[in-house]
């Protein structure tokens, strides 16, 4: 099948993955470290099976397949971190920067030069960017912030794992890579158990059927999008990117106003003008 296939269903369950996660940050678990963890940990199993079902060797080339690990993990758990302190209808076209920060690392990375255009596209997507972050107040505010900065982190990574999932894929296989991608992850976020080990007491089975359900949307997505990645990196990205979370939450806040989020219908324009032209950008930049 082609990527298109692929990354359109990764970008479909990804967007349901958002309005779960942001369910369970809302109502359920408090603490983003322990809601990571048991993410991940639940992704892993799900992933884990699948993968060696259909066949699991150990990894011919580790380089790539660690480099992509360390920014799966700098993404995911950014990502999760976005989730407690923005809403999915701003959130969700901030994806677009993981376009920009692949452009921007494929000058650095393999020495190509960008042209005017280029620039102009990757301004006007930070200009976007301002808009879509917007509330009632519309002060700029909101974007230069911490956990602004959290988010372009979560780009940035998401950017660098595009890259190396793909030379990962080639040196190893895509069952092998996606097995040892959720491995070497949750090993890694192993060293995170500080950060939550006073509220793992207070975890009981209540908590766990919106991870399970978050994680298998994720699972899908994951499969998907590195199957996606495997063949193209840039349209692929830029498909995944889609706002398809911030459609969900504004067709939430009109019919269940207080389970997500609810704006002014000002606010939502705003916000899906500046994500349109966010998109655009990113469709062009990817080409």
């Amino acid at each position: 099948m082609s990527f298109y296939f692929f990354a359109w269903v990764a970008s479909v369950f990804y967007a349901i993955e958002a309005v779960i996660g942001k369910l369970i940050s809302k109502y359920t678990v408090k603490n983003p470290w322990l809601f990571n963890f048991l993410w991940t940990g639940i992704s892993l199993i799900l992933i884990g099976g699948t993968s060696l079902y259909y066949g699991v060797h150990w990894p011919a080339s580790w380089p790539p397949l660690i480099l992509a690990s360390v920014f799966y993990a700098l993404g995911g758990l950014l990502y999760i971190i976005g989730i407690y302190y923005f809403d999915i209808s701003a959130l969700s076209p901030l994806f677009n920067f993981r376009t920009v920060f692949a452009v921007i690392l494929a000058a650095l990375m393999l020495g190509e030069i960008l042209s005017l255009n280029q620039y102009i596209l990757i301004v006007l997507t930070f200009i976007a960017g301002i808009f879509v972050t917007m509330d009632e107040r519309f002060s700029i505010r909101s974007f230069f912030s911490w956990p602004m900065l959290v988010v372009m982190g979560d780009m940035v990574g998401l950017a660098l794992m595009g890259i190396y999932i793909q030379k990962a894929v080639v040196a190893n296989g895509f069952w092998t890579v996606t097995f040892f991608l959720a491995l070497l992850t949750q090993i890694l976020f192993l060293t995170t158990i500080p950060m939550f080990r006073k509220d793992w007491t207070s975890l009981s089975w209540k908590h766990l059927p919106g991870i399970f359900w978050m994680a298998l949307a994720g699972f899908v997505a994951t499969l998907a999008a590195n199957k996606a990645y495997s063949l193209n990196v840039g349209i692929s990205s830029t498909i995944i990117s889609l706002p398809l979370s911030m459609v969900m939450a504004i067709v939430l806040s009109a019919f269940w106003p207080d389970l997500l989020e609810k704006h002014s219908r000002k606010v939502y324009l705003t916000r899906f003008l500046a994500a349109g032209v966010m998109f655009a950008a990113a469709i062009i930049l990817s080409k």
